[in-house]
């Protein structure tokens, strides 16, 4: 059987069901959670800046958007390399202009350190002496 969904909103489950009443599948009560999709500009322009120069360092083809006035954190959140646990935190939150900062804050601690991973590899791949190479601490948040 195949079930096609459609996100149309955020909600909140209040009471999950595994069998829904008279239904043969699972359920739950939900609140539904207002939220705002306005972005700062400014701070697109700078996540945009971010995910060119990652995806720069990390040779990654990916098409983002044009128009820094014209998408929403939520359409890039997938790709900004979050752990499960940040991603989550980042889907909770609801407001748009604190969703860009936590993207913002994310890829500034992210990028020096796939920089440097980076320079190592292609240290290591230039001579293949990489036996006193230390590897970059990598922080428990990213």
């Amino acid at each position: 059987m195949y079930i096609k969904t459609e996100g149309i909103g955020l909600f909140k489950i209040e009471k999950f069901y595994h069998t829904a009443p008279d239904k043969l599948y699972a359920g739950a009560d939900i609140e539904e959670v207002s939220y705002t999709t306005q972005p700062d500009v400014m701070m697109n322009m700078k996540i945009l800046e971010y995910l060119n120069e990652l995806y720069g360092i990390m040779d990654i083809d990916k098409e983002l958007p044009d128009d820094p006035a014209n998408f929403s954190s939520y359409s890039l959140a997938h790709h900004v390399g979050f752990s499960i646990h940040q991603e989550l935190e980042f889907l909770q939150t609801t407001e748009e202009t604190d969703r860009q900062l936590m993207m913002v804050d994310h890829l500034e601690r992210m990028i020096p350190i796939v920089r440097e991973a980076e320079e190592m590899r292609i240290k290591v791949s230039m001579n293949g002496h990489f036996k006193d190479i230390i590897p970059p601490d990598l922080p428990e948040s990213l």
